[in-house]
């Protein structure tokens, strides 16, 4: 580091010139030192500096020493590699590795062929600088470990039949390991090469070319990412998973995930492997998918979990099956964000056995009587707890926009359910759990709006039900629940009606309109009331018991 607003004359170490110095700011960020072997790496550089008058002018300031350290590389050229892909060339890199352990610095691998016929480790602090046209072939049965930084282009630097190991620091890309990306390149060897050493991969965006892969299996903690905040287009190929996620603390972000899910129905674009091991800290941010079986999906273990896990800002689109299928996503999920569109046949979110969920911002619109569907729900709930749903949007789908079952202290505010073709809300064996501000509109024949069966102490406090042919709420078998503040308009057959052995439940301010047909309130239960209800133009202030209107 040099001082500022100064220029220098000279630059001396251990008696020696410094030429070719190129300065930059305060820093010398490449320099060549003549006549100073490696062994003399080290020494004290002297440099003499002048101050700058405000006439112009210079007047000396001061001859400084200054570290050498930060401030040298070491070429492997200069400690006897050949380059020629032919001459074993581990010494020289192992001598050039020694000397910039010294400095705690880098070494340069200038364009060549370097054939490493031995093992070899870079320890961590080193950093690798490969010239573009540089490649490092590893023998068969030998090892080439990285455990500091490589400086490289997007261009293949790694070769050989034998292995590359470690865990390089910062970014690095596929093509270093192998050709990927086009039509007809199978890019799977490169990308699982990357995943196995990389700590962050970075997908270059390829001019929009697919990377065509299958059953890449991260191991380890990783960074997936597109370039330059770009979403990177992916494709699978076959029938596997895409990436298959069997470690802990790996993220994705930026990338467009293309699926074979037409022919491949079964098959996950992000598969977590818990066969075998819980799985924690996993995040999506910006990803999209399309045609895919299933966007993200669990290996549905009876043992082993999923916790703290982010899905942010991603769009699940044209599914073949469950896009995003949580069989065993336990504690600390958040989804933000979310869009699934176009999955017709199945549901677009399945949770089950998760007991600790933030849902916020998620919707899902499939296409109602899309041709040949048999009626896919929206989100599905299942054996769940402490779930928080802040907002959520569904529409056109064939099934159920939210469908609730065997679960307890779920929290659901600002969810409106939209052109359904069965009903709206599906609530069975629910308990001690929270509605506010939902909406249900049918819009469509053969739907009704809210159906609860065997519930107990649920609240469900600002609601709408409109445009249900099949009738508006039925409570069966419910007792102990709370309904507040309702407005129903144009609910065919009923309007709200216990069922069963339903009892202890309570209406408190509803309204419902003259064009509600038939049974507007229907009350069975001896210890169920009503009050503050306006049937057309008629206010009931309070009944209790058996009541219909």
């Amino acid at each position: 580091i040099l001082p500022t607003n100064v220029v220098y004359t000279s630059i001396l170490a251990g008696g020696h010139t410094i030429t070719a110095a190129q300065i930059e700011g305060q820093y010398i960020i490449a320099c060549t030192v003549n006549g100073i072997p490696n062994a003399h790496f080290g020494t004290t550089i002297y440099v003499t500096t002048y101050a700058k008058r405000y006439d112009g002018t210079y007047v000396y300031a001061q001859t400084k020493g200054h570290s050498v350290l930060s401030w040298f590389s070491v070429n492997v050229l200069d400690c006897g590699a050949i380059g020629n892909g032919v001459n074993n060339d581990t010494a020289a890199f192992a001598s050039a590795i020694s000397h910039a352990a010294d400095l705690n610095n880098a070494i340069v691998v200038p364009a060549g062929t370097y054939y490493l016929a031995d093992d070899l480790t870079v320890p961590s602090g080193i950093t690798m600088i490969l010239d573009d046209g540089a490649l490092l072939n590893v023998a068969g049965g030998r090892t080439l470990t990285i455990n500091g930084a490589v400086d490289a282009g997007i261009t293949q630097i790694f070769g050989g039949t034998g292995t590359v190991a470690g865990s390089i620091q910062g970014a690095g890309y596929p093509q270093w390991f192998g050709t990927c990306g086009g039509v007809g390149i199978n890019s799977t060897a490169a990308f699982q090469k990357a995943a196995d050493v990389l700590n962050e991969m970075i997908i270059p965006y390829n001019n929009g070319a697919y990377y065509y892969i299958t059953g890449v299996t991260l191991n380890r903690p990783i960074q997936i990412r597109g370039e330059g905040g770009v979403r990177t287009n992916l494709c699978v190929t076959g029938a596997g998973n895409g990436f298959t996620i069997a470690a802990d603390s790996i993220s994705f972000r930026d990338l467009y995930f293309w699926g074979n899910g037409e022919t491949y129905p079964s098959a996950a674009l992000y598969y977590f492997d818990t066969s075998t091991r819980d799985i924690s800290d996993v995040s999506f941010y910006n990803c999209y998918s399309d045609h895919a079986g299933h966007a993200i999906k669990d290996a549905e273990s009876s043992v082993y979990v999923v916790t703290d896990t982010e899905i942010l800002r991603f769009l699940a689109n044209y599914n073949h099956n469950t896009a995003i299928k949580m069989t065993n996503f336990e504690s600390g999920i958040v989804v933000d964000n979310v869009l699934v569109n176009q999955t017709p046949d199945h549901p677009g979110m399945y949770v089950e056995n998760c007991h600790g969920m933030y849902a916020n911002d998620i919707d899902a619109a499939f296409g109602y009587e899309v041709e040949g569907a048999s009626g896919g729900d929206g989100f599905v709930f299942s054996n769940c707890s402490d779930i928080v749903v802040d907002r959520a949007m569904v529409d056109y789908v064939n099934g159920i926009p939210l469908k609730i079952l065997n679960c307890t202290r779920m929290t659901v505010h600002n969810w409106v359910s939209s052109l359904y073709g069965t009903c709206g809300f599906y609530l069975e064996n629910l308990t001690d759990s929270s509605f506010e501000l939902i909406k249900g509109n049918g819009a469509m024949s053969g739907a009704s709006g809210l159906y609860m069966k065997n519930c107990r102490n649920v609240l469900i406090d600002n609601a709408i039900f409109e445009h249900h042919s099949l009738g508006g709420i039925k409570l069966q078998d419910c007792r102990g629940n709370t309904i507040s503040n309702l407005i129903m308009l144009d609910n065919q057959i009923y309007g709200y009606m216990e069922a069963g052995n339903s009892n202890y439940n309570t209406l408190m301010g509803a309204v419902f309109d003259d064009d509600n047909t038939g049974t507007r309130l229907s009350q069975i239960g001896a210890s169920s009331r009503a009050a503050g209800v306006m049937i057309g133009s008629t206010y009931y202030t309070l009944e209790t018991g058996a009541v219909s209107h």
